[in-house]
């Protein structure tokens, strides 16, 4: 059934990217890979590899640079793609894309700021971290792996709330425990640490999740996640699949007990009754539904998060379920 959807989706999908990157096909491959890595179908390895052959060129150039959006996600997949393939021309597009992340800016801690000059908000863990820590850990140069610990420690600097147990988003009125900058943070960090167990960082992580356990209700979580008793609030797919995943990686590493395994499975079963559902016409696909992907550019509110309109088979939701499904055909081996 799950694969039936997954095929579906990538069947869809119109391959020809007419000039553009995008942060949704980077992450759906990222998430396609691993499902590849899970089945060995060479269906799966064909839909991302193929993407990058047509869009790196033989000499290493990344095409249409100038148009990429969210370029760190974008190129997430093609540590993956190098592992595999070996070739040289994928070692050299991630060297430069690696290099403008020395050329992002700073404060005066070290600590790299957005494009409105601000220090990086929770999302940002996924899409501008997560490359810097797995490139880093390509190159094996520990400089930059001391600067990938220095960031994600900064989040707990600037956004931990110990009476909430919450990572909190600053907006320009007011912190707002967003699930979604939660749900990347969480993800990015369990990728991380299963190349790099560094002790802080794994505390970073069992903090983050034993604050978000106690918050969920009935396996699932609120986008505003300390309020769910707020009129406008409501149960997000997106992050609680992000947060499913992060727990079930988090116990196949071994830095969550294995009630959050259970936890995990909970929650999965909990999606897979309620939100994914075949439709009645003669079609008879399958769907993901109650999935509100963050798209705002200003800044993060509570009454914006709360405004955001539903969506189906949202990348924000289907990565982390294909990611999820992943995994447990791996436990099954």
């Amino acid at each position: 059934m799950v694969e039936h959807y997954i095929d579906q989706v990538l069947s869809a999908i119109f391959v020809e990217k007419n000039n553009t990157w995008t942060y949704e096909d980077g992450f759906l491959r990222k998430a396609i890979f691993d499902l590849y890595r899970a089945t060995n179908k060479e269906k799966y390895y064909d839909f991302v590899v193929q993407y990058y052959q047509e869009l790196i060129t033989e000499e290493g150039k990344i095409k249409h640079r100038d148009v990429m959006t969210h370029p760190f996600v974008t190129l997430l997949p093609l540590f993956d793609v190098y592992e595999y393939t070996e070739l040289v021309k994928y070692k050299i597009a991630l060297d430069e894309l690696a290099g403008q992340i020395a050329l992002l800016p700073r404060n005066e801690a070290g600590i790299l700021l957005d494009a409105m000059g601000q220090p990086l908000s929770l999302d940002h863990s996924f899409k501008t971290l997560l490359f810097y820590a797995k490139y880093a850990n390509l190159v094996q140069d520990d400089a930059l792996k001391a600067d990938v610990k220095k960031q994600f420690l900064s989040f707990f600097d600037r956004y931990y709330n110990s009476d909430k147990q919450l990572f909190l988003c600053h907006g320009t009125q007011s912190s707002v425990a967003w699930l979604g900058g939660m749900g990347y943070l969480a993800m990015s960090l369990v990728e991380v640490l299963s190349f790099f167990p560094d002790p802080d960082l794994i505390t970073l992580f069992q903090k983050l999740i034993d604050g978000l356990d106690g918050a969920k209700r009935n396996f699932m979580w609120y986008q505003i996640v300390d309020k769910p008793n707020l009129k406008e609030n409501y149960i997000e797919v997106g992050g609680s699949l992000m947060l499913c995943y992060a727990y079930l990686q988090g116990t196949k590493i071994d830095y969550l007990s294995q009630k959050y395994y259970v936890n995990g499975i909970d929650t999965y079963h909990q999606i897979r009754l309620h939100y994914f559902s075949q439709d009645t016409d003669e079609k008879e696909e399958w769907h993901l539904q109650g999935i509100h992907p963050y798209k705002l550019e200003e800044g993060i509110q509570e009454q914006s998060l709360l405004a955001l309109p539903a969506d189906v088979d949202h990348v924000d939701g289907l990565a982390p379920f294909i990611l999820i499904y992943a995994q447990l055909k791996k436990a099954q081996k």
